[in-house]
């Protein structure tokens, strides 16, 4: 009887023991589940920011592969997401631009990152666009190369506004300095900014004697009596 007793209490202890590790197990369970389900909700949330951005998001391989293209990136480039992943980015540069990514790609791995770097693409429908382009490498602990995560911006607009700017300053400067007329520049102290070559004819000073100096001074000084 004592060792019936002793071995019906040994086997009560164990089954309070089992049910101590079933609720442990069922604690670690829930924690878990609950940090799987965290996990999910927070790539999911990360997966629709990428999706959704307005900027175009792309990544690429330790060989200038493309790995990801967000939508953005697609509707920029005109492009599907089957017709450019694994395909090398350069592919999609002007020729020009396609040599100098080539040295840009290698520093860019060394550096672990590139700031407003321009490069100009062609579209899937012929025509080039200009981008303006920033990224980031990310590593994994042993500082090995893992991919590059970067934004694309088109400044298509904005570029040719500037070439449009550029050739309208041009013209201008080639009309003022071809000019028969004086065409001077002051500033709000009447100092002289410009001086074309009309005005060196009329009045017989070189730009080098006039630029930079006081209008009045020169041209308005007072008579001797």
């Amino acid at each position: 009887m004592k060792n019936f007793d002793k071995t019906r209490k040994q086997l009560l202890k164990e089954i309070d023991q089992l049910r101590v590790k079933i609720t442990e197990l069922e604690k670690y369970k829930t924690g878990r589940e609950q940090a799987e389900k965290e996990l999910k909700e927070s790539e999911e949330y990360y997966r629709l920011l990428y999706e959704r951005a307005p900027l175009g998001y792309y990544s690429l391989d330790e060989n200038g592969n493309l790995l990801e293209v967000n939508q953005a990136w697609l509707e920029t480039l005109g492009y599907s997401r089957n017709e450019v992943t694994g395909k090398w980015f350069g592919d999609f540069l002007t020729p020009e631009f396609r040599n100098r990514f080539r040295e840009d790609f290698l520093n860019f791995i060394s550096t672990g990152m590139i700031d407003d770097v321009e490069f100009d693409m062609f579209h899937k429908k012929g025509y080039v666009i200009s981008v303006e382009v920033i990224g980031r490498i990310s590593r994994d602990n042993a500082g090995n190369f893992q991919k590059s995560h970067c934004v694309l911006k088109d400044v298509t607009e904005s570029r040719q506004a500037e070439i449009k700017l550029y050739k309208q300053k041009k013209l201008f400067d080639k009309i003022i300095h071809t000019s028969n007329a004086i065409i001077v520049g002051l500033d709000k102290n009447h100092i002289i900014k410009l001086f074309n070559n009309g005005a060196e004819k009329i009045t017989g000073y070189k730009k080098n004697e006039v630029m930079h100096k006081d209008w009045f001074k020169i041209f308005f000084k007072p008579e001797i009596t």
